[in-house]
Protein backbone atom coordinates (compact mmCIF):
# COMPACT_ATOMS: atom_id res chain seq x y z
CA UNK A 1 0.00 0.00 0.00
CA UNK A 2 1.35 3.45 -0.91
CA UNK A 3 1.93 5.86 1.95
CA UNK A 4 1.69 9.63 1.86
CA UNK A 5 2.39 12.52 4.18
CA UNK A 6 -0.05 15.42 4.35
CA UNK A 7 1.33 18.85 5.35
CA UNK A 8 0.24 22.48 5.11
CA UNK A 9 2.75 24.75 3.36
CA UNK A 10 2.08 28.49 2.99
CA UNK A 11 -1.61 27.89 3.51
CA UNK A 12 -1.76 25.17 0.85
CA UNK A 13 -2.53 21.50 1.51
CA UNK A 14 0.32 19.44 0.12
CA UNK A 15 0.43 15.63 -0.10
CA UNK A 16 3.87 14.13 -0.42
CA UNK A 17 4.66 10.45 -1.01
CA UNK A 18 6.61 8.74 1.74
CA UNK A 19 9.67 6.99 0.36
CA UNK A 20 10.31 3.65 2.07
CA UNK A 21 13.16 1.21 1.73
CA UNK A 22 10.97 -1.17 -0.27
CA UNK A 23 9.98 1.54 -2.73
CA UNK A 24 13.68 2.13 -3.47
CA UNK A 25 14.26 -1.46 -4.60
CA UNK A 26 15.26 -1.59 -8.27
CA UNK A 27 14.46 -4.85 -10.01
CA UNK A 28 17.01 -6.44 -12.36
CA UNK A 29 16.53 -5.78 -16.04
CA UNK A 30 14.07 -8.27 -17.49
CA UNK A 31 11.96 -8.45 -14.30
CA UNK A 32 8.51 -6.96 -13.82
CA UNK A 33 5.98 -6.74 -10.99
CA UNK A 34 2.53 -8.29 -11.27
CA UNK A 35 -0.24 -7.74 -8.73
CA UNK A 36 -1.55 -11.01 -7.32
CA UNK A 37 -4.58 -10.58 -5.02
CA UNK A 38 -5.24 -14.26 -4.38
CA UNK A 39 -2.25 -15.80 -2.61
CA UNK A 40 -2.12 -17.60 0.71
CA UNK A 41 -0.23 -14.59 2.04
CA UNK A 42 -3.02 -12.17 1.16
CA UNK A 43 -2.66 -9.48 -1.49
CA UNK A 44 0.87 -9.46 -2.81
CA UNK A 45 3.02 -8.88 -5.85
CA UNK A 46 4.68 -11.48 -8.05
CA UNK A 47 8.07 -10.76 -9.57
CA UNK A 48 8.38 -12.32 -13.03
CA UNK A 49 11.77 -12.43 -14.77
CA UNK A 50 12.32 -13.52 -18.38
CA UNK A 51 15.66 -13.81 -20.19
CA UNK A 52 17.36 -11.94 -17.35
CA UNK A 53 20.77 -12.11 -15.70
CA UNK A 54 20.04 -12.71 -12.02
CA UNK A 55 21.96 -13.09 -8.79
CA UNK A 56 19.66 -14.79 -6.28
CA UNK A 57 18.26 -14.02 -3.89
CA UNK A 58 17.70 -10.29 -4.28
CA UNK A 59 15.55 -7.85 -2.32
CA UNK A 60 11.92 -7.71 -3.38
CA UNK A 61 9.83 -4.55 -3.40
CA UNK A 62 6.73 -3.92 -1.30
CA UNK A 63 4.64 -6.99 -0.52
CA UNK A 64 6.24 -9.23 -3.14
CA UNK A 65 6.85 -12.79 -1.91
CA UNK A 66 6.80 -14.79 -5.14
CA UNK A 67 9.60 -14.90 -7.70
CA UNK A 68 9.27 -16.64 -11.07
CA UNK A 69 12.22 -16.81 -13.44
CA UNK A 70 12.22 -18.35 -16.92
CA UNK A 71 15.09 -18.76 -19.40
CA UNK A 72 17.40 -16.77 -17.12
CA UNK A 73 21.10 -16.85 -16.46
CA UNK A 74 21.16 -17.38 -12.69
CA UNK A 75 23.91 -17.23 -10.09
CA UNK A 76 23.41 -17.81 -6.36
CA UNK A 77 24.86 -15.53 -3.68
CA UNK A 78 25.98 -16.92 -0.33
CA UNK A 79 24.10 -15.70 2.74
CA UNK A 80 21.96 -13.10 0.95
CA UNK A 81 18.50 -12.77 2.55
CA UNK A 82 15.16 -12.04 0.97
CA UNK A 83 11.43 -12.04 1.74
CA UNK A 84 10.80 -14.63 -1.01
CA UNK A 85 8.34 -17.30 0.12
CA UNK A 86 7.59 -18.93 -3.24
CA UNK A 87 10.48 -19.55 -5.65
CA UNK A 88 9.81 -20.81 -9.17
CA UNK A 89 12.97 -21.51 -11.19
CA UNK A 90 11.46 -23.87 -13.78
CA UNK A 91 12.76 -23.92 -17.38
CA UNK A 92 16.17 -22.38 -16.82
CA UNK A 93 18.21 -25.31 -18.17
CA UNK A 94 19.97 -25.96 -14.85
CA UNK A 95 22.36 -28.89 -14.99
CA UNK A 96 23.25 -28.44 -11.32
CA UNK A 97 22.44 -26.22 -8.37
CA UNK A 98 24.84 -25.35 -5.52
CA UNK A 99 24.19 -26.58 -1.98
CA UNK A 100 24.00 -22.99 -0.68
CA UNK A 101 21.42 -21.85 -3.25
CA UNK A 102 18.49 -21.84 -0.80
CA UNK A 103 20.33 -21.07 2.44
CA UNK A 104 19.09 -17.94 4.25
CA UNK A 105 15.69 -18.36 2.58
CA UNK A 106 12.54 -19.54 4.36
CA UNK A 107 10.45 -20.93 1.51
CA UNK A 108 6.96 -22.42 1.42
CA UNK A 109 7.03 -23.44 -2.24
CA UNK A 110 9.93 -24.40 -4.50
CA UNK A 111 9.70 -25.29 -8.20
CA UNK A 112 12.74 -26.50 -10.14
CA UNK A 113 10.83 -28.29 -12.89
CA UNK A 114 11.78 -28.59 -16.58
CA UNK A 115 15.51 -28.31 -16.05
CA UNK A 116 18.37 -30.77 -16.62
CA UNK A 117 19.18 -31.61 -13.01
CA UNK A 118 20.81 -34.99 -12.49
CA UNK A 119 21.71 -34.51 -8.83
CA UNK A 120 20.62 -32.40 -5.86
CA UNK A 121 23.46 -31.78 -3.39
CA UNK A 122 23.09 -32.88 0.25
CA UNK A 123 22.02 -29.95 2.41
CA UNK A 124 20.17 -28.08 -0.33
CA UNK A 125 16.90 -28.22 1.67
CA UNK A 126 18.44 -28.29 5.16
CA UNK A 127 17.06 -24.87 6.18
CA UNK A 128 13.63 -25.30 4.57
CA UNK A 129 11.65 -26.36 7.64
CA UNK A 130 8.59 -24.43 6.35
CA UNK A 131 8.58 -26.08 2.91
CA UNK A 132 5.12 -27.30 1.87
CA UNK A 133 5.37 -27.97 -1.86
CA UNK A 134 8.28 -29.09 -4.04
CA UNK A 135 8.12 -29.50 -7.83
CA UNK A 136 11.09 -31.35 -9.34
CA UNK A 137 9.26 -32.76 -12.35
CA UNK A 138 10.89 -33.28 -15.75
CA UNK A 139 14.52 -33.44 -14.73
CA UNK A 140 16.98 -36.35 -14.73
CA UNK A 141 16.98 -37.13 -11.04
CA UNK A 142 17.42 -40.65 -9.68
CA UNK A 143 17.62 -39.90 -5.94
CA UNK A 144 16.77 -37.15 -3.43
CA UNK A 145 18.70 -35.53 -0.58
CA UNK A 146 17.96 -37.37 2.66
CA UNK A 147 17.11 -34.19 4.59
CA UNK A 148 13.79 -33.99 2.73
CA UNK A 149 12.54 -36.80 4.96
CA UNK A 150 12.76 -34.58 8.04
CA UNK A 151 10.77 -31.61 6.69
CA UNK A 152 7.60 -31.65 8.83
CA UNK A 153 5.33 -29.53 6.59
CA UNK A 154 6.11 -31.09 3.20
CA UNK A 155 2.72 -32.09 1.80
CA UNK A 156 3.25 -32.22 -1.96
CA UNK A 157 6.16 -33.34 -4.10
CA UNK A 158 6.12 -33.77 -7.88
CA UNK A 159 8.79 -36.10 -9.27
CA UNK A 160 7.14 -37.09 -12.55
CA UNK A 161 9.39 -37.27 -15.59
CA UNK A 162 12.48 -38.41 -13.63
CA UNK A 163 14.26 -41.81 -13.92
CA UNK A 164 13.80 -42.55 -10.22
CA UNK A 165 15.69 -45.25 -8.39
CA UNK A 166 13.05 -46.04 -5.78
CA UNK A 167 15.49 -47.86 -3.50
CA UNK A 168 15.68 -45.42 -0.60
CA UNK A 169 12.51 -43.54 -1.57
CA UNK A 170 10.18 -45.74 0.46
CA UNK A 171 9.64 -42.85 2.89
CA UNK A 172 7.66 -41.04 0.18
CA UNK A 173 5.25 -43.95 0.02
CA UNK A 174 4.96 -44.10 3.80
CA UNK A 175 4.00 -40.40 3.92
CA UNK A 176 1.56 -40.71 1.04
CA UNK A 177 3.66 -38.56 -1.30
CA UNK A 178 4.23 -39.12 -5.02
CA UNK A 179 2.18 -42.32 -5.17
CA UNK A 180 1.87 -42.05 -8.97
CA UNK A 181 5.61 -41.49 -9.57
CA UNK A 182 7.04 -44.27 -11.74
CA UNK A 183 10.10 -46.21 -10.62
CA UNK A 184 12.85 -46.71 -13.21
CA UNK A 185 14.89 -48.87 -10.83
CA UNK A 186 15.40 -51.40 -9.35
CA UNK A 187 14.82 -53.29 -12.61
CA UNK A 188 12.31 -55.71 -11.05
CA UNK A 189 9.84 -52.86 -10.40
CA UNK A 190 10.66 -50.66 -13.42
CA UNK A 191 7.55 -48.90 -14.65
CA UNK A 192 5.66 -49.49 -11.39
CA UNK A 193 4.07 -46.55 -9.52
CA UNK A 194 5.77 -46.02 -6.19
CA UNK A 195 2.41 -46.23 -4.43
CA UNK A 196 1.90 -49.76 -5.76
CA UNK A 197 5.08 -51.09 -4.15
CA UNK A 198 5.56 -52.33 -0.63
CA UNK A 199 8.33 -53.02 1.82
CA UNK A 200 12.01 -52.52 1.09
CA UNK A 201 12.85 -51.83 -2.55
CA UNK A 202 16.60 -52.29 -2.11
CA UNK A 203 16.90 -56.09 -2.41
CA UNK A 204 19.35 -57.04 -5.16
CA UNK A 205 18.62 -59.62 -7.82
CA UNK A 206 21.08 -62.03 -6.20
CA UNK A 207 19.36 -61.62 -2.83
CA UNK A 208 16.00 -62.30 -4.42
CA UNK A 209 17.30 -65.39 -6.23
CA UNK A 210 18.86 -66.80 -3.05
CA UNK A 211 15.91 -65.87 -0.86
CA UNK A 212 13.34 -68.34 0.42
CA UNK A 213 9.82 -67.28 -0.45
CA UNK A 214 7.98 -67.95 2.78
CA UNK A 215 4.66 -66.21 2.08
CA UNK A 216 4.08 -65.74 -1.68
CA UNK A 217 0.76 -63.98 -1.24
CA UNK A 218 2.20 -61.50 1.25
CA UNK A 219 5.33 -60.79 -0.76
CA UNK A 220 7.85 -61.77 1.88
CA UNK A 221 11.25 -63.41 1.51
CA UNK A 222 13.72 -64.90 3.96
CA UNK A 223 17.06 -63.20 3.32
CA UNK A 224 20.00 -64.29 5.47
CA UNK A 225 17.59 -65.70 8.01
CA UNK A 226 15.49 -62.53 8.25
CA UNK A 227 11.95 -62.06 6.96
CA UNK A 228 11.98 -59.13 4.51
CA UNK A 229 9.14 -57.48 2.60
CA UNK A 230 9.54 -57.70 -1.17
CA UNK A 231 8.95 -54.71 -3.38
CA UNK A 232 5.73 -55.90 -5.02
CA UNK A 233 2.67 -57.87 -4.00
CA UNK A 234 3.30 -61.07 -5.97
CA UNK A 235 0.47 -62.72 -7.90
CA UNK A 236 1.43 -66.20 -6.86
CA UNK A 237 -0.94 -69.16 -6.88
CA UNK A 238 -2.38 -70.39 -3.58
CA UNK A 239 0.49 -72.84 -3.12
CA UNK A 240 2.87 -71.98 -0.28
CA UNK A 241 6.48 -72.60 -1.25
CA UNK A 242 9.44 -72.40 1.11
CA UNK A 243 12.99 -72.77 -0.20
CA UNK A 244 16.25 -72.69 1.78
CA UNK A 245 19.86 -72.91 0.66
CA UNK A 246 20.18 -76.46 1.93
CA UNK A 247 16.76 -77.97 1.22
CA UNK A 248 13.52 -77.33 -0.61
CA UNK A 249 10.08 -77.93 0.90
CA UNK A 250 6.87 -77.46 -1.05
CA UNK A 251 3.49 -77.59 0.63
CA UNK A 252 0.39 -77.62 -1.53
CA UNK A 253 -3.04 -77.04 -0.08
CA UNK A 254 -6.08 -78.41 -1.89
Amino acid sequence: MACALTIVFLGQLVILPVITASSLVVLPRGCTTTRNPATSYGQSEDIVCLDADLVLPFSLPGTAQTLRARSCNIAFAVGARSTIRSLDLCSNDFAKIPAHALSALDLHNIALCNNSLTHLPPGLFRDQSSLRSLDLSNNRLRTLPTELQSLPHLRNINLSGNPLDCCGLEWLRVRGLCAACLCAAPARIAGTPLGATRGSLCLTESELLSASVAHPRRGRAIVNGNVTELGLDPTADPDTTTTTASSTTTTTTT
